[in-house]
């Protein structure tokens, strides 16, 4: 009698008949999934134009060797496997099939619990698992679903409080793909293909895909692309501008209100007041507000002290920063605190300056004078003569 074996080296009849079934179960059973296959990174070219001290012709055609150009050869064309920067590791600029391919999978749908594990709440259904026929999943899209692949699952559908706007299906981005181990047959034979998808973001990566005409349930376009519909951008800078202003009603200024508290003097033995020496390693930095102590008024606030100030007058001056409050005694004037208690920002004094600087300085030996501080999208172009 011979020997029973349920392993063949080769996939038989057995083979096909088991996995007839096995693609029978996603037809029937399985949601329906578009994918959006990706293709490789985008060719941008060389890096800059030539410089013109390059003489040699080993130098004069060298390009950037972190950019795919120097791979898009007729025998290295670009493809899934080649990689845009090679410094960071990374496909910044993706291309995606301009084909929609359709796809049957299964998953298992869970509630959206929150992950108590980190700092904050985050919610676990930002990632899901799917599982695909793998020999129709070959036949369709001419290869496995690899990293970088879109699926869009249309039973995700986000529905929106606002009835005028559309129905939106969910995205994910393929992070990780390998057989799955419930896909084995009793031959020893895969038949499913896992992945694990997280959702996709209004990123630089997948603009191929967001910049496509949104059309509707009727494949209606509705004059807006794919990004504008599924961003949320303009609602997360609503609701931080909303924080921003409840958090400046609440806390207008910077450091302590204390100016309705009654300070009193510090007296030696003999109940004289002590006049002590103040230094900026003395003055509190956490009670400053330039407000003159208990009860008393300021007789002015300027550049320049009055002339015709009496002893224990208070004056703001406004050349400093911060500004500081003098006392006028038989000596002259002696500096008694700053005032901090300034524009409340979520910075500490020294990088509340660097953000907040007003200074000029001259540009280039020109003579000409610009601030110091600008924004990135208005960065200076350099004059060359």
């Amino acid at each position: 009698m011979p020997r029973l074996s349920l392993w063949k080296n080769k996939r038989g009849l057995n083979y096909k008949y088991v996995d007839g079934i096995v693609k029978q179960i996603f037809t029937i059973g399985g949601t329906c999934v578009y994918l959006h296959k990706y293709l490789g990174p985008k060719n941008l070219g060389d890096s800059g134009p030539e410089h013109p001290r390059w003489k040699e012709p080993g130098l004069k055609q060298k390009n950037d060797f972190s950019q795919p150009s120097e791979f898009s050869t007729p025998e290295n064309k670009l493809n899934e496997l080649n990689i845009q920067d090679l410094f960071y590791l990374e496909n910044r600029d993706r291309r995606y099939d301009k084909n929609i391919y359709e796809l049957r999978a299964h998953y298992n749908v869970s509630d959206s619990d929150f992950n108590l594990r980190q700092f904050g709440l985050f919610l676990s259904s930002d990632e899901i698992t799917m599982t695909f026929h793998y020999n129709d999943m070959v036949n369709r899209i001419g290869r496995e679903i690899i990293s970088g692949d879109i699926l869009e699952v249309l039973h995700l559908q986000d529905q929106l409080l606002d009835p005028d706007k559309p129905l939106i299906n969910k995205f994910f981005v393929v992070q990780d793909a390998s057989k799955a181990a419930e896909g084995y047959d009793p031959f020893w034979w895969h038949h499913m293909w896992k992945v694990r998808a997280s959702s996709v973001n209004n990123q630089q990566e997948f603009y191929d895909v967001l910049q496509k005409e949104f059309t509707n349930i009727n494949e209606e376009g509705i004059g807006k692309s794919l990004e504008q519909v599924y961003s949320n951008i303009n609602r997360e800078l609503k609701i931080s501008e909303a924080v921003d202003a409840e958090a400046q009603k609440n806390v207008p200024l910077r450091k302590f209100y204390h100016n309705h508290l009654y300070i009193l003097p510090k007296l030696d033995q003999e109940g004289n007041i002590v006049d002590f020496n103040l230094s900026d390693e003395t003055i509190c930095l956490a009670y400053g507000d330039g407000i003159p102590p208990n009860g008393a008024t300021l007789v002015g606030k300027g550049f320049y002290f009055p002339e015709n100030a009496k002893i224990n007058d208070f004056f703001l001056r406004l050349d400093y920063s911060p500004f500081a409050l003098f006392q006028r005694t038989e000596k002259g004037w002696k500096r008694r605190e700053f005032d901090w208690r300034t524009k409340w920002s979520p910075a500490n004094d020294v990088l509340r300056k660097f953000i907040n600087n007003s200074e000029e300085i001259e540009y280039q030996n020109t003579g000409k004078k610009i601030p110091k501080k600008q924004y990135i999208s208005r960065v200076l172009k350099p004059d060359i003569e």
